[in-house]
This record gives structure tokens, sequence and C-alpha cells, in this order.
């Protein structure tokens, strides 16, 4: 397997990371705006608990990268049948790294115009999209070992 091949998976792995990441600290956002026990309350007002789940500052405060709705495992599943699936890994990465500078120039985006055959990329997409990372409440990831997720993708491929 080519090394542009191994950048590429952890590119896509690390999407995955992000997105699970983003909607554990969604899933604590929730509980914190709709109970009446917290600071944080907003009532029951469904149009106002749904803003506050895409407030980027409520993200920020925990030390979580914010990913954008094009970027989310959920929506990229949608695509991944698509021919253009490249193009859609290539932007998440882009829109990521755009809105957390931190991680500007971390990864590669060059999925859609790898050598990689666009049905080994969404082989390879599948794999990942079985991996669910479990995040604690300090974002540590309690079951998915990463050495084990690459070492699956690169025996498979």
């Amino acid at each position: 397997m080519d090394t542009e091949y191994k950048h590429l998976m952890m590119g896509m792995i690390f999407i995955k990371y992000l997105s699970d990441n983003f909607v554990s600290q969604q899933e604590r956002v929730l509980k914190m705006v709709s109970s009446p026990k917290s600071e944080y309350y907003l009532g029951n007002v469904p149009r106002d608990i749904k803003k506050a789940i895409e407030d980027k500052d409520y993200y920020i405060m925990n030390n979580c990268f914010w990913v954008p709705s094009n970027c989310r495992w959920e929506f990229l599943e949608e695509v991944s049948n698509n021919e253009f699936l490249g193009k859609f890994l290539d932007e998440a990465i882009i829109s990521i790294t755009q809105e957390n500078k931190v991680l500007m120039g971390k990864f590669n985006t060059r999925f859609e115009f790898s050598h990689l055959e666009k049905t080994k990329l969404q082989e390879i997409f599948k794999i990942v999209r079985d991996i669910k990372f479990e995040i604690d409440q300090n974002f540590n990831c309690k079951s998915t070992s990463l050495i084990k997720i690459y070492e699956r993708i690169l025996l498979e491929f």
C-alpha cells in the first residue's frame, strides 16, 4: 500500500473520531440545556434547544473540536456511495481545519485526486464507518484502539 493511501486513511479515521467526539459533546449539551438543574437550562422550547446544540461556544468551552454539519459522519454516510466521496472527504477536512485552526496543515486533502480507486475508497469508508469511538466526559477514547483500526485497514487493503 502506497504511503499516500495511509495518510488518506488516517485522515478518514480522524474525521470519524472528530465526528463521534462531536456527537458525544452534542449529547452533553442537550442534557445541559434541557435539565432544569443546569445553569445552562433553556426551558422546553425546541427551537432554542436546537439552536443551542449547534452553538459552537458549547463545544469550544469544553475543548471539543467544532465539526460543521457537512463534515459530520452522518452526512458523509449519506454521500458515501456517491462517486464524489473523495471530494466530500476533502471538503470535510478543509472545513474542519478552517474551523479549528490548530489542525491547519495536519491532514492531506487529496482524496478526490488520489490514485486510490473510488470503489476502494468506498470500501475503506465502510470499514471506518463501523468504528464507534466511545468518548468519555474528559474526551478520552474509552474502547477503540486506533492501532487496531489502522491494522485492520492495512491488512484488508
